[in-house]
This record gives C-alpha cells, structure tokens and sequence, in this order.
C-alpha cells in the first residue's frame, strides 16, 4: 500500500491535514502525518526522516505560517521535510499553497517568518507544479485528484486476502463498528452491563428496535469498560452479523482462530461440525468476551433473499409463532450451550431475542439476562445534540425527540440537517420553524419516515442517487466496488465528486465510513428507507454496474470449496443479475458455478433457500426445481409443495409434458416425506396415467415400490427392487435415483429382519452424496441397536446429527438418547431427551422422532413418559389412515405401549385430503386422452 507524508505547520491549516489524510484513505493508502507519530526518544527530525524514507508521495501544504524551527536549525520543519524527501529522488512532491499565501503571512508573522516563507514559496514552485487553495472543499479536491494517479490497482476482494487476527488479549472486531455519532449517556445501561459481568450468568442479550443503540452500547462497553470488569480477562471478540458475516459456519472459524492460535494457520482444516465443540472447550478455559451484533441476521423473520432490508416493522407484522428461531441448526445447538458456560462471557445486540437462548416459555434460559434498552434519557438527549453541533433550549429539544422515542440514530440524522441548515447553521430553533412537522398523530414508524424524508430531501439528487445505489448492496460496501458502481462515471472529475458526495452522507449521519478498513455501510434503517425510494430503473441502473464489477472479478474455483464463504464473489454476482432482472443470466451463473457446490458438495441448503427465493415465482424451471430441492432436503415439505404447485400452475398453459412430469415427481417426494402417504399415492396414479420414458416408468416404478415397502410392509416389493437395481442404468440422468433405489431395498430388507452390515457398508462405499449417507448412516444405528451394539450405536449417532447439521436440517439428538439409555448413562440419557423435548418443535411433524424417544424413555424406567410418546409415535405411523400408514412404525409403537401395560385405543378416522394436484390443466397434458375420462373422475369426481 502507497505510504504518503503530510507535511505542514500546526495551526490553521488543522482542517486542510484531516481533508488529507482522509484523501488518502479513501484511495487504499496510508497516512504518515504527526498526529499519528508514537512518543519516541530520539531527535524529531531523525524520527521524521526515517518516517519519509518509507514514503512514495509527500504532500505539501503549505499556509500563512512558515512554522517552528527545530533545534540549531535555520529551516523550520516542513521545509526540512520537503527538502529531505527532494534529495531521496524517489518521491513524488504534490505542493499545495493557500491562495494570497504572503498577505496572511504579513498579518500573522514576524517580518523574519514571512521572509522565509516567501522563500519557501518560491523554492518549491520553481521546482514543482504547486496548486493554490481557498476552502477546504477545493483543497480536498485537489489532493483526491492529484493523488487519482498513484493510487494502487485494485487486488483480490477483501474475504479473499490473507488476514493476520490480532492476538489475546487484544481485541478482534470484525468489524469494527463505526456508527454516526459519539457515544453518549446510559449510564444506568453501563452500570447494568458491569453488574452482568461481576455476576454468574455467562449470557446477556441487549434487545431493542432499529435505532436505538444497542451496537453502540455495546461497543463502549466492550471496549472500554469490559476488560476491567471481568476477572482474569483474556481478550475480547466481536463480530458483527451486519459486517462481518451472516455466516455461523465463518463466525465460528474466525472466533477459534482467535481463542486458539493454533488454529489460525489452517482453520478450514476443520470439519463443520467439529467447530463448535472446539470453540466451546476454548471459551470453558479461558475468560474470554465474546460480542455477538445484530444477531437477528441469524433468525427466521429475517431469512430472506435481502435481510438488510428487513424493518422492525415487517418483523411486527409476521404471524409466524416460530419467527424468533434460528436457521441454522448448528448455530442453534451452538448458542444453546453458550448459556451453560462458566468462565467466558456472552454478549448479544439483537432486534429479536432468539429461541436458541429461550425455554418454551419464550422467558431467558437458566444463565441468560435480558436487557431490554430504551431510548437516551432527555439529559443524554440534549448532549448528545450538542456535541454534534447543535445548540438550543434543552427543553425545545427533548418535546422534538420525545415522540420518536429518543433514538439516537433520529437524533444523528436529525442533527446533520440542523448543522447544515443554511440561514442559521446548528440552531435547533430557526432550522425546526422552518419545518411544518406534523406528528403528533403519527406513529412511531411514520415519525421516523418523515424525519428520513427530510433527509434524504436536503440531499441534492446525484448524492440521493448515491446513496440509493449503495442501498442497493445487501452489507458494507469496499472501496474498490463502490469506485465500480460510482454513479458520476463516466463524468469529468468523478472520484473527486464521489469523494465530496460521501462526505455529505457522513457528515448528515446516513453513512459510516471505517477508516481503517476502507468500507461504507449505512444503518438498516436508513438502506432500507434508502433502497424503497429508489425507482426500479435506478435498481437496475446499480445492479447493472454491480453485475459488471463481479463479472470481472476472477470466479471460485469449485473444486476446492469448503463453504459457502468460498463462493461470496459468485453469490454477490448472481445477486447483481437477479436485481438487475437479468434471471436468465442469473440462471445459468447458479447451474454453472453455484447449485453444484451449494446443493450437492456443502448441503447448504438455507442459503440455496434464500438466494433463490425471488425464483420461486418465476418460469425458470430448473430454478425452482433446486429450490424445491433445498426445501425437501431442509424439511420443509409444506414449502416445497407450495412451489411445485405455482409450477404445476404455470406449466398447465406454457409447460412442456417433461417439466410437468418432474415437478409432480418432485411434489410426490414432498409428499411422502411429510406421511402424506394418500396424496403420494394420488401422483402416483396420475404419473401412471402419463406416457412415460424408460426412465420415467422405471422411477415411477420405484415410488410404487416405497408405497409397498412403508404402507404394506413390502412383502413382495424385494424382487421389485433387486429387479429395478439391475436396470437402473437407464435412469443415468437423475443424480438421486441410485441412491434412493439402494437406500429402500435396504430399507425392505430391515423392516422383513433380511439386512446385513456389510450391505449398509457397501452402500455406504458406493453412494456419497449427503443425502444418502444421511439415510445410511440412521439405517445402520437401527441395526447396530437390534443386534445389542450400543457402543458402536453411540458413535454412529453422532455421525447421524453431524451429517443433519451439514445439510441444515434440525437436529433432534434422539439416537443418541436411545444409545446412552441403553449404555445405562441414564444422567446424558435424561439430557439428551430433555434437548429433543425442548427441540422438536422446530421439525416437520412427520420428522419428529416420537418413536426413539419413547424407546429412550422406556428403556431409562421411565413409563409414564415413555407410554405418551409411544402414543404420539403411533398416531403419527397412522398418517392418513388405512391403508396409508406406516405399517411398521406403526407396529413398533403398539408393541411398546402393550409390552409397558398401555392400552391401545382407537384410531381416528382421517378425513381425506383436498386433490394433491389442485391444476387439472397441468394433469390433461401429460396424460393419456383414453385415461384422462376416468382419472379425473377419481381425483375431482368429474370429468
């Protein structure tokens, strides 16, 4: 990175060095100037001289004073400065002087000062071009363009450079937060936090709407007071889910690099669900602080295709009862445990208290605090005002901002325009009379847009276009990508307008700059205030550039990728070409780089789920098929039924036989899935009625035999399934048929007591997608408990809930319950069941494994309990009734409720469900005309 000296006198020209320097930021290079320089023993001028010699540019300012002289010297130290760096020969003179320079000197300087300025002067501008100032503004200008040259061509983005993580007991913030105005007040909220970390509990949530605070407290309280409080501090880690990432998987691999230097050297070595035993065993040995920001990011009210536009007041009008849970099912099991720690402490800012840290009350776990934070106090309401610039009657100001219930975002915003308020610049008084707010009949939400309205009105239109375009990125904007999408291109003098442009955005409170990192990020508020205002050409217009910058960019290389954080600079591309409505494009981006990867390699199916969310609508088949394909491997059938629908829908009028074909193949395995066995059955029937391919008839003969095996024990679908094996090769073009093909015949062979490890073992050799070792891997613990190896049982367990949080699935740990009560660890027993208990209500009905944890509790002693869950074990089998149960299962739980003197009642009657396929369009074109008659009449009750 280019080192740059700023040299000139102290004084009046404070303004001109802090424009500099900033200058020199936002071109990516580094600042060597005093205010910076650490105390050093040595000669000053010795000191500043090896400070030049690292140096590539020296900029010059140069004003009315010609400033001290060190010691014995004759030259004072700016001109020692320029004249050391001119004799190095390599650095570059950028010399700026103030307009009418010696006018100014003469009324401020000794007439000997001004002399040697004058011959300053002269010295430098017989040698270099020197460019004469006025305002700041101008000079700043100056310097951006001057410095436009030498500004270093752009590198690998910023999650793809090798960082070096600070080390214990520094602290690691990533990032660090930068917010719009200086912390203020809440001392009450200090005093509480303080009293949290001298006391036992291991967790504290600070809870509150957009704009309150909650990242700035903290922040100051993290940094500033926290490593005081907690006793034997190791070091602090903060992490920012706006930032840094939304990605547990990266959250957990960064904050073990830092707990545990050991680590940082290779931490993608490590598997996924090794992370977050390793970081905990790190936070039980040591008192670390671990700060968790904007937490919600992690939640299902906010998992959708852009969570940085979410607002308080969509989360509001959420009905789902399960809007507080989290996504992720290993970040799930991970914060859970948090609140059972002893040593380290846990911190989190959030919107929405998340269910990981609730008991089903939805009150705090054993070890967790909540803070719900409230507005600034009216005192800390006017200060905070004040140091920003703003003056007036106290209680003028606190009748303004009571209303908007105190926010400090508001208050930051509110007061760049009042600074900025031409007639009076700063008076809070003259600027509000020349505003006719109307709020007293407002809410909360429509105070807030008004106020935003202001705002975003005071900007001129190409700074509102700005900050719409930056809106448009979904997180913290890098330098280099912001440069690509500059709204002034290809226009004369474009970065320096760009400059200037973002300094009003920061000055006014609407955008945080973090110096040392080079980035740009805005609160949620106001991108998403920011974003709805823009029109649908303007989107466009900034997704374009966006696409553009991403397109050039050298793309990942899919054969090494370990996580979704190794596709970030495809992910963004593709979602530049989904909001600049190029779907096509989008398309072929995710069949050729992303849906491989993220489907099949990683299992990651809640980002599949969300990136292709704005597809679930769309007449891009293969699209929603892999989402309906993410849906069915998460276990979200009623979801994925929901889509095949809309296809099913659409494909009735433009679709082809082949598409309809596969959407309801993909919808029978929904249906299957969730113990819809009767609407499995009814696809079946009209696929029956299709004329079929080779391939086609050879997977419909396959569901058909999965109907034998689940509903009708399967007695006679053995030789079925050896005889379909033997032909599969003709169903080469579907990557899940051999798979599920082996996985029922074994499955057959168990339920008829027939099945062999070595078969299991073979299988497992032969087919290694996530899915099937997934199916495999539960198959084999059933075995090993039938044949009395419990041991073994154990480990193959964990496997099961390993490869559940690979494919994020929910984790519901009831082998490993069934396994520890057979082993007679009764105490990890009794856990592990209350874990399920608490967890099970976060899986599809049909997945809930009532049936082992009856078998747990029973063979713990615990009758009672164990005879409740063998009843919901056995109505759940039941399904839709006769014939459309799981025989099997259904057995199994009888045969418990009976062996434990539980009486058997009856069953109810299931009333039969509406059509599976509700589109009669979808079903006329791909069946036979002689059968249609008769079809129909069977599924509508007409023809």
């Amino acid at each position: 990175m280019t080192r740059v000296f700023v040299s000139s006198a102290t004084g009046s020209l404070a303004p001109h060095r802090q424009a500099a320097v900033d200058v020199c930021v936002r071109h990516e290079m580094t600042p060597v100037h005093m205010e910076r320089f650490s105390a050093d023993p040595r000669p000053p001028l010795g000191y500043i001289r090896e400070q030049i010699d690292t140096c590539g540019i020296l900029v010059l300012i140069i004003g009315d004073r010609y400033g001290s002289l060190p010691p014995g010297e004759d030259l004072g130290y700016t001109e020692l400065e320029y004249d050391y760096a001119v004799s190095l020969g390599n650095v570059v003179i950028l010399a700026f002087v103030v307009a009418d320079v010696l006018r100014g000197a003469a009324a401020a300087e000794s007439p000997a000062a001004t002399a040697k300025l004058a011959r300053f002067v002269a010295k430098v501008s017989s040698r270099h071009l020197v460019r004469p100032f006025a305002s700041v503004d101008d000079f700043r200008l100056d310097v951006y363009q001057s410095l436009e040259p030498y500004k270093q061509a752009p590198g690998r983005p910023a999650y793809h450079r090798r960082r070096v993580l600070p080390s214990p007991p520094q602290l690691c913030a990533m990032p660090e937060y930068v917010g719009g105005s200086p912390f203020t007040g809440r001392a009450a909220e200090l005093a509480q936090l303080d009293e949290w970390a001298e006391g036992p509990h291991p967790v504290l949530v600070v809870e509150a709407i957009g704009g309150t605070g909650k990242s700035a407290l903290t922040w100051e309280w993290a940094t500033r007071y926290g490593p005081a409080v907690i006793d034997g501090y190791a070091g602090c880690f903060w992490w920012s889910f706006y930032d840094g990432s939304a990605s547990i998987d990266r959250f957990l691999l960064e904050l073990l690099a830092y707990v545990e230097p050991d680590f940082a050297e290779n931490p993608r070595s490590i598997s996924r669900e090794d992370l977050p035993d390793l970081v905990l065993t790190a936070l039980r040995r040591r008192p670390f602080l671990v700060v968790l920001d904007g937490f919600e990011r992690l939640l299902l009210a906010y998992h959708r295709y852009d969570p940085s536009k979410v607002s308080d007041e969509d989360v509001a009008a959420d009905r789902r009862a399960n809007k507080h849970a989290m996504i992720d099912p290993l970040g799930y099991r991970f914060v859970r445990r948090l609140a059972g720690l002893t040593t380290s402490k846990i911190l989190v800012s959030t919107r929405m208290a998340p269910d990981a840290l609730e008991a089903s009350s939805r009150s705090p776990l054993p070890g967790v605090v909540r803070l719900q934070l409230p507005g600034l106090g009216d005192e800390d309401v006017v200060k905070l005002a004040g140091s920003m610039g703003v003056t007036g009657r106290p209680r003028e100001i606190n009748k303004f901002f009571r209303p908007f219930g105190n926010h400090p975002l508001l208050i930051t915003i509110v007061a760049g325009l009042v600074r900025d308020h031409r007639p009076a610049p700063g008076d809070f008084a003259a600027w509000l009379a020349s505003h006719q707010f109307r709020l007293a009949d407002l809410d909360l939400t429509a105070r807030r847009r008004h106020i935003l309205a202001a705002a975003l009105d005071g900007l001129d239109a190409e700074e509102r276009r700005l900050l719409g375009w930056m809106s448009v990125m979904s997180a913290t904007l890098e330098w280099r990508v912001l440069q690509a999408i500059n709204p002034y291109l290809p226009g004369e003098q474009a970065g320096a307008r760009l400059d200037a442009a973002l300094r009003t955005l920061e000055e006014r409170g609407l955008l945080w700059w973090n110096r040392s990192a080079n980035t740009y990020d805005m609160h949620p508020i106001v991108r998403g205030y920011a974003h709805e205002k823009l029109d649908s050409g303007e989107r466009i217009g900034a997704n374009v550039r966006l696409r553009d910058y991403f397109q050039a960019q050298p793309p990942a290389d899919t054969a090494t990728v370990t996580s979704v954080e190794d596709l970030q600079q495809t992910i963004q591309l593709f979602r530049a070409l989904t909001g600049a409505q190029q779907y096509v494009q989008g398309e072929r981006v995710w069949q050729d780089q992303l849906a491989g990867p993220l489907l099949e390699q990683l299992g990651a199916n809640g980002p599949v789920r969300e990136l292709l969310e704005p597809y679930q609508f769309s007449a891009l088949d293969r699209m929603q098929a892999d989402l309906s394909i993410a849906m069915l491997l998460s276990g979200r059938y009623d979801e994925g039924i929901t889509v095949e629908k809309a296809v099913q829908r659409r494909l009735g009028t433009v679709g082809g036989p082949a598409e309809v074909k596969s959407s309801l193949g993909r919808m029978a395995a929904h249906y299957l899935a969730a113990g819809r066995f009767r609407s499995y059955a009814e696809i079946l029937t009209i696929l029956a009625a299709a004329q079929l391919s080779p391939a086609e008839s050879a997977a419909l003969s396959l569901r058909r035999l999965i109907l034998e095996v689940v509903c009708r024990d399967g007695y006679d679908a053995g030789a079925g399934l050896r005889d379909l094996e033997a032909r599969q090769t003709i169903v080469a073009n579907n990557p899940w048929f051999g798979g599920d093909l082996r996985y029922w015949r074994l499955v057959h062979g168990f339920r008829n007591d027939a099945l062999t490890m070595a078969e299991i073992e073979a299988a497992e050799q032969t087919f290694t997608r996530w899915r099937t070792r997934l199916r495999l891997a539960r198959l084999k613990f059933d075995l090993l408990i039938r044949e009395g190896d419990h041991a073994r049982g154990l480990a193959v367990a964990e496997d099961v809930d390993r490869l559940r949080r690979v494919g994020g699935q929910e984790v519901v740990s009831a082998e490993s319950a069934l396994a520890y009560a057979y082993l007679g660890r009764r105490a990890e027993a009794r856990t592990t069941l209350d874990e399920c208990v608490a967890a099970m209500d976060r899986q599809h009905p049909f997945d809930r494994p009532y049936l082992l944890v009856a078998q747990a509790f029973a063979i713990a002693g615990e009758r009672k309990a164990a005879l409740s869950w063998a009843g919901r074990a056995r109505l759940q089998a039941w399904a839709d009734g006769q014939p459309y149960t799981d025989r099997w299962s259904l057995r199994q739980a009888e045969a418990l409720i009976t062996a434990y003197g539980g009486r058997l009642t009856a069953l109810p009657d299931v009333p039969a469900p509406p059509p599976a396929v509700d589109h009669r369009p979808a079903i006329d074109r791909i069946t036979v005309p002689s059968q249609r008659p008769g079809l129909l009449r069977r599924l509508f009750g007409a023809d």
